[in-house]
């Protein structure tokens, strides 16, 4: 994947003091770290680990491969989505030193030598993350943290997907800005411990499957194939959506992703529980999800997993004015972040901690939504009591905070790499398209439709002629179409393919006559030259044994 070759650049030297105001940075060779849980398995094994094995190792490019992940650059876009031009910085500790990661240039600089992983903290580790807000960039303490909360899912999930375990910790924050030295326009505001976890988490072999969440309104959540490297590697922000409902499945899946319960349960626990799909400060949950459709609005239920209908009315538009973002008026889905206050609490929700539980909640629905077809944007709320009364809530301690929109966008961009040339197939449809594949052997693109009970839609496929040729032929379920059932264009550059009136949910092959070869030329032609150097020389070895 191109987010394995992204992050395999960058080796970083974690183990070898570097001088001062040097870049520790080296270009690996290869790549080993693999990660081959789903990216519903990683969410649903999330779990915030506070025990480390300090004597195993976390390899450098094992972290490259966090900060990457972290907050990095997919091929669309950023690993995170963002509403404040990306104002979170992360420092790297280990035993050598402090280091500033560039997500811009993948790299590591050297801020202060020596060993500051313990500034204002409970749990050690073989490395320590500090995430920074730069005030130059968000001036909002709170929405900084809204925005760390998206760098965070990311550290859980990738963490998880390595078998190393982290947890997010609220620390003494100006021990950290006066330990580090920061500028005065950045500010601490997490620090997240790095590791392999101790027994009896190690492999996270606590954790037991049981029956994924499942209810009348919201089928059983589904593992797909996509790894959350894949997820990420293509993550992108979108305000370009179809008109086309979101499906049941694709409503289950985001909904427990964003707040559920994993379909794991923890013999640690007892009695034996389930976690939660995010991590709550303090174990509170204050958030409340509501979700708007063509069809109403709706509250969701985590512990039940449960949509219960609070309005037969369409309130989309409403909603996204009171939000102040015209860019959500067009979304199919609105989904609605509140916090529900508890001032008997210790530590009363509505500060900066629940703003990060909005981050991480928003980030763990848009990533979910990715891989079920769907791109996402998000914003603050302008207007919370108009929002209030939009939604009818009529419960004075439940306020609004953020809006999601969500859809199947309007245009899919797939893209695949051979003999080191990359080639991006594009398909328009008013219908979710998932599990894009490119195959040489048998010469043919498949991909996956996700249609709406009683939705039907076109699907146009883009195909470059120098992937594949030649003629077509396509099969829906494994019956192949009729020449009436579709058209192509055929131009200097792509072959486009029309499939029409598509309405009901499955399997899509394209096949062609032609496709791009197994080798290039450049890659025949010295392959030929070497294959003859070879039986001349075996040849005249022959001939030379002959002779004696």
């Amino acid at each position: 994947m191109e987010g394995e070759k992204i992050f395999a650049t960058l080796f970083l030297l974690f183990l070898i003091s570097v001088p001062l105001n040097s870049c520790a940075i080296v270009f690996a060779s290869e790549n080993n770290v693999n990660v081959s849980f789903s990216i519903e398995e990683v969410i649903s094994r999330r779990m915030s680990i506070r025990s480390f094995d300090l004597d195993k190792t976390v390899s450098s490019e094992t972290v490259s491969t966090i900060l990457w992940a972290a907050y990095g650059y997919s091929w669309q876009g950023r690993t995170v989505a963002s509403i404040s031009d990306f104002p979170i910085i992360i420092y790297v500790a280990n035993q050598t030193g402090t280091y500033r990661f560039s997500s811009e240039n993948q790299n590591l600089v050297l801020w202060k030598e020596g060993d500051y992983r313990d500034l204002a903290s409970t749990y050690e580790a073989p490395v320590q993350l500090y995430l920074i807000l730069d005030k130059d960039i968000c001036s909002s303490i709170s929405w900084g943290n809204a925005e760390a909360g998206f760098v965070i899912q990311n550290i859980y999930l990738i963490s998880n997907g390595l078998n190393l375990g982290c947890v997010c910790q609220f620390p003494n924050r100006g021990l950290i800005d006066d330990g580090l030295e920061l500028p005065s326009n950045e500010m601490t505001l997490y620090k997240i411990p790095i590791g392999y976890p101790a027994t009896p988490y190690e492999n996270y072999d606590n954790l037991t499957p049981v029956t994924p969440p499942s209810s009348q309104e919201l089928p059983m959540i589904q593992d797909t194939t996509i790894t959350i490297i894949d997820a990420l590697d293509s993550f992108y922000q979108s305000t370009e959506w179809s008109e086309t409902s979101l499906s049941s499945q694709q409503l289950s899946q985001i909904l427990w992703a964003g707040y559920g319960y994993s379909y794991y349960a923890d013999g640690t626990k007892t009695p034996i529980e389930s976690h939660r799909t995010v991590p709550s400060a303090h174990a509170h949950y204050p958030l409340r999800i509501f979700v708007a459709e063509k069809s109403g609005v709706y509250r969701y239920n985590p512990e039940q997993h449960t949509l219960t209908k609070i309005s037969s009315e369409d309130k989309r538009t409403e909603i996204a004015q009171n939000s102040g973002s015209s860019e959500m008026l067009s979304a199919p889905t609105v989904i609605v972040l509140a916090y529900e206050e508890n001032t008997a609490a210790q530590y009363p929700p509505g500060g900066d901690e629940t703003y990060t539980e909005l981050g991480l909640v928003t980030q763990n629905i848009m990533l979910e939504g990715f891989v079920w077809g769907l791109t996402g944007n998000w914003d603050k709320v302008d207007n919370r009591e108009g929002l209030k009364e939009t939604l009818g809530i009529s419960e004075p301690d439940i306020h609004p905070l953020s809006i999601i929109g969500i859809g199947n966008p309007s245009m899919y961009r797939f893209r695949t790499t051979w003999d080191e040339v990359t080639y991006t197939v594009e398909i328009e449809s008013d219908l979710a398209i998932v599990d894009f594949d490119f195959n040489q052997l048998h010469k043919e693109i498949s991909f996956n439709v996700i249609s709406p009970i009683g939705e039907s839609g076109d699907i146009s496929v883009q195909i470059p002629n120098n992937l594949m040729d030649g003629n077509f032929s396509i099969r829906i379920n494994g019956m192949e179409l009729e020449e009436s059932e579709y058209s192509i264009a055929t131009n200097s550059n792509q072959n486009k393919i029309e499939i029409i009136n598509v309405n009901e949910s499955g399997f899509i092959e394209i096949q062609a006559t032609k496709v791009i070869p197994e080798f290039s030329p450049i890659i025949i032609v010295p392959a030929l030259g070497i294959f003859t150097a070879i039986v001349i020389i075996s040849k005249n070895k022959l001939k030379n044994e002959e002779s004696t």
